[in-house]
């Protein structure tokens, strides 16, 4: 299929918001130093029917893909927010309440169409975000993993009494379906305690359907004898085979947002998800990996996926028919 290449209409500006929170976003590694020092970040993504930008600080790509004749804006931001119950002897003292209620009133949570929110695990403080968040983001999914009440369909190995998984997706606008899906590989380590998987909802602004599948897989945990590898790659399989499942219309978008915990330097393990996902990698722009909160760039945090179709990459165009795809990555 030939694709053309769309300059982009709108460029969006971004303010540093500068927030007093022990915050991260870790959507393709989580791997703590010894420093336990968490990098922040903010991931805001803009739509529209001729072009779609990924704006966070220092990172480039482009592809296209193919949308209805209506526009159609959607912003979404993505955020691994690290709120673990006070329970987890490992992470469960950053202040979770705290840092709930600041967050709920902060201004980057504000003006978004959809937020995919990971590793709120904590009961309270996910309860005090949501609420102060309600306003806005009326339709709301439950937490993954920790009730079947609530859900158009339960799937996957869901587990009683355990923790739940963390993830939650809200929306300015009508969510037509929703689906809890737990990992039937449960994972090693840390992990094991959890009811991981993935959130998908099926949402609705104007004429536009799209699809979004929030998730946080296996974390690198050293305590697994391959770090998490194996299950992590068992877990995207399983995301890929649930969204072939759907059927959904090449027309439509989907997205898979959230912490996929896939360290982009280890080059086999990230061109495998790649592969498992059926997507290119995108063309990376700006300084290489690094672990300077300031500097960080070496993160993916969405897939866009036309189902029906694999993306094909043309000299550094990450290429989906007729969509132009921008990626930054930035500090909050």
């Amino acid at each position: 299929m030939k694709t053309k290449r769309n300059p982009l209409l709108n460029k969006f500006k971004y303010r540093n918001l500068l927030i007093g929170l022990l915050l991260c976003l870790f959507p393709l590694n989580c791997t703590f130093k010894d420093s336990l020092v968490y990098n922040k970040f903010l991931m805001y993504i803009s739509f529209s029917y001729k072009n779609l930008n990924f704006e966070l600080e220092n990172i480039n790509s482009t592809r296209k893909t193919l949308l209805p004749k209506s526009e159609i804006d959607l912003n979404i931001l993505s955020y691994n927010l690290f709120l673990y119950s006070k329970e987890d002897i490992y992470f469960g003292y950053w202040e979770e309440e705290k840092r709930a209620e600041l967050l709920g009133k902060s201004k980057f949570t504000k003006n978004q169409d959809v937020i995919v929110l990971s590793r709120v695990f904590d009961t309270n403080a996910r309860n005090t975000l949501l609420d102060n968040l309600n306003l806005e983001y009326p339709d709301q999914t439950d937490v993954i993993g920790k009730t079947k009440y609530g859900w158009d369909q339960t799937l996957g190995d869901f587990r009683q009494q355990i923790n739940n998984g963390g993830v939650v997706i809200l929306s300015k606008w009508p969510i037509q379906e929703k689906i809890q899906y737990i990992f039937k590989n449960h994972g090693c380590g840390n992990d094991t305690f959890y009811n991981k998987g993935f959130a998908y909802v099926k949402i609705k602004k104007g004429s536009q359907i799209i699809h979004i599948v929030g998730t946080d897989t296996q974390s690198e945990d050293s305590t697994c004898s391959d770090l998490g590898a194996n299950a992590r790659i068992n877990q995207l399989t399983e995301i890929k085979k649930f969204i072939d499942s759907k059927r959904i219309s090449n027309k439509e978008i989907v997205l898979i947002a959230g912490a996929l915990n896939v360290d982009k330097s280890n080059q086999s393990e990230y061109k495998n998800m790649l592969n498992i996902l059926e997507v290119n990698e995108p063309n990376y722009a700006g300084i290489p990996f690094t672990w300077d909160t300031k500097k960080t760039r070496s993160l993916l945090i969405i897939i866009s996926i036309t189902p029906g179709t694999r993306p094909q990459i043309t000299g550094n165009i990450y290429s989906f028919p007729k969509i132009t795809f921008n990626f930054r990555f930035g500090r909050i």
